[in-house]
């Protein structure tokens, strides 16, 4: 498995608030299989 944060953010928007945050990539890939499983998280820190 590789994993990695992509280089970019996207910007998503609260829609409560109307504040927009910096959402960072997450990545991993199942090499063998080319699965891949994405998830946008507010920062890469553990708990996200």
């Amino acid at each position: 498995m590789q994993t990695d944060y992509a280089g970019q953010t996207v910007p998503i928007v609260d829609p409560a608030t109307g504040t927009v945050h910096a959402a960072q990539i997450f990545v991993a890939v199942l090499g063998a299989s080319s699965y891949t499983f994405a998830l946008a998280s507010l920062s890469q820190k553990l708990p996200d």
